[in-house]
């Protein structure tokens, strides 16, 4: 609705307004993306009129009529309706609107060959001899993808909203994806740094892909996988016994304060067999929060609320004489049926002292005993990661005879505090002369027994989140002849999986140690495993473990595309369906009922 021209105030108090002198006599109106001039007559010169015996001055009734068009969006919105076949100018995928601030003193302004061939030239003041545009100062771009966000989109559209690492838009730049804005939400993957609900899982579309799954806090809370492996190891003890020890604090303070009493007793009687303990925060990562205790006295000034004790893993294979451990990488593509991927590679991170066995004097440093990067980046001793050609070194435990480390392979001893874990545990079978896949194999059991323990929790979970959002996936996995529990069938048949790829993923960090009998052990599992890339070594292995992850989704444009115009498609059967009936819309379903059958109804009512 146009106000009227007298109305300064009003027209003043409505954002993007402009008012002046130099708009002789016009209002004009900016709105967003776009500009338009509203051309609204001066008021007439106040007429004398004899009131009272004195003179009123009234102003005369402004003169309506429709606004016209005075900007190039306009003239080409004209233009291309004249002529439906006429090209867009755009940059990429992307229309540009140009929308002008205020017009000022006539100066040409440049604009990218596009934009030149568009509008007939470089855009100048108003003339005769050119098209009607107007100058600006800047030009003000509006860029709006095509058909309502990344719908339209011929490439792949990822949302990095809640992700902070800079290497996954640099990956998924390469692969051609595009980055979705905030409103959009026709993204085709979604990667978050953040865990996700069932709730979050059931807003998402058949096409999308979310990196985490609901419910995998299961493992990656240190309080819930000591719970999980405690369970499993009373079942079966030797398929389990890959995790230490481990006390849930408060709830099992009796028995942890126990093994502290006779601890002391024995170190009063300098006894052997003294137990360490490893306090962690249930919800703690990057070695924050973590302390060392062998007694009680070590544990009065810490709050162990929410706190797990456990066990010191004792005489831990050793790298050049530090304390390591090893990172590997596993991708999750499905929970039910389970199918999981273990990447090629991964990192072995060193501590910056030379170990020795935990005592009541070294219980405080945390570079001997603890291996995180966050913990001794910042240590005297951190030596800065080399390529993977350079870093393969022969580990050393510290009860090998000698006691002294001895270099293997073509970097020597120059390996750095990170080094690769495929050339760290290529160097242990070499020197224990252990068959080269032994140790590989081994660090498989352990990924894939650590989810199988809370796979029925997962496969439920996302069952649950799923089924109310598609029917026909739900129905699909009724009817799969696969092996999975949930959805196999009555007769016992088996048969190839004809389930619909799962719409989550995720990929894990396993942390493994070994003892210097070559058994690995289980310390913690990461639900977002850090990506962020200090030096050349991080950037070659976590670019190679994000590409390898997203080729394994194998998404493709088309789906999205398929899947948005059968969904306007459904919305238009339903509105022709209720026009057809008579009915109000939102009495469009019950048409079926009804006895006409409704278009997007009939798969339903089948």
């Amino acid at each position: 609705r146009r106000p009227p021209c007298h109305s300064k105030a009003r027209l003043e108090a409505r954002k993007g307004v402009q008012t002046g002198p130099h708009l002789r006599g016009t209002h004009r109106v900016v709105f967003k993306g776009t500009s338009e001039r509203l051309l609204l007559p001066r008021p007439r010169r106040p007429t004398p009129r004899v009131h009272g015996g004195g003179r009123d001055l009234v102003p005369a009734p402004s003169r309506g009529g429709p606004p016209r068009a005075h900007c190039p969006t306009a003239a080409a919105g004209a233009a291309a309706k004249r002529r439906p076949n006429a090209a867009t100018p755009h940059w990429g995928r992307r229309r540009h609107r140009l929308a002008c601030a205020r017009c000022r003193q006539g100066r040409r302004i440049p604009l990218p060959s596009h934009a030149k061939r568009a509008w007939g030239g470089s855009i100048s003041h108003p003339t005769k001899q050119r098209r009607r545009t107007w100058c600006c100062s800047p030009p003000k771009l509006c860029m709006s993808s095509r058909s309502g966000g990344g719908g339209g989109s011929r490439r792949l559209v990822v949302n990095l909203s809640s992700c902070k690492y800079e290497i996954l838009r640099e990956v998924t730049r390469q692969l051609g994806y595009d980055e979705a804005d905030e409103q959009d939400d026709n993204w085709d993957l979604c990667w978050s740094d953040l865990s996700v609900g069932t709730e979050r899982v059931s807003k998402l579309r058949s096409f999308q892909r979310l990196n985490h799954f609901p419910s995998m806090l299961e493992i990656c809370r240190k309080g819930l996988l000591s719970r999980h492996m405690a369970r499993m190891a009373a079942r079966l003890p030797a398929e389990f016994s890959f995790y230490p020890a481990a006390l849930n604090l408060p709830e099992q303070l009796d028995e942890f304060l126990a093994a502290l009493r006779r601890n002391k007793g024995r170190l009063d009687q300098g006894l052997p067999g003294v137990s360490t303990f490893i306090l962690k925060p249930t919800n703690g990562c990057q070695g924050r929060g973590i302390h060392l205790v062998q007694t009680f006295e070590q544990v009065k000034d810490i709050d162990i609320s929410n706190y797990v004790a456990q066990a010191y893993v004792p005489d831990p294979l050793c790298v050049d004489g530090f304390k390591f451990d090893v990172r590997i990488y596993a991708l999750v593509l499905s929970v039910d049926p389970l199918k999981i991927y273990l990447f090629d590679e991964g990192l072995a991170r060193l501590a910056t002292t030379p170990y020795a066995p935990p005592t009541s004097d070294n219980l405080d440093e945390a570079t001997m005993h603890l291996t995180n990067t966050a913990v001794n980046r910042h240590a005297s001793g951190y030596i800065e990661p080399y390529h993977a050609s350079n870093a393969a070194v022969a580990p050393d435990s510290a009860n090998d005879a000698g006691g002294a480390s001895k270099p293997l392979g073509d970097g020597g001893g120059s390996g750095g505090s990170k080094r690769p874990a495929s050339a760290v545990l290529d160097a242990v079978a070499r020197r224990r002369g252990v068959p080269p896949g032994t140790l590989v194999s081994d660090v498989s059991d352990i990924v894939v027994k650590t989810v199988l323990a809370v796979q029925p929790l997962l496969a439920h979970a996302y069952h649950t989140a799923v089924s109310s959002t598609s029917r026909d996936a739900a129905a699909a996995c009724a009817a799969c002849p696969c092996i999975s529990l949930d959805h196999a069938r009555a007769d016992g048949g088996r048969g190839a999986c004809t389930c619909p790829p799962s719409v989550c993923f995720e990929v894990l960090g396993f942390d493994i140690m070994f003892d210097a009998g070559l058994r690995p052990w289980l310390l913690e599992v990461n639900h977002s495993p850090s990506f962020t890339c200090d030096s050349a070594l991080d950037r070659q292995v976590k670019s190679a473990l994000l590409a390898d992850t997203l080729c394994a989704l194998s998404q493709r444009p088309e789906t999205r595309q398929a899947y948005l115009k059968d969904q306007s498609q459904a919305v238009k059967h339903r509105l022709y369906a209720a026009a057809a009936t008579g009915l109000p819309y939102s009495s469009a379903p019950c048409a079926a009922s009804a006895g006409v059958a409704a278009p997007g109804l009939a798969a339903a009512a089948a």
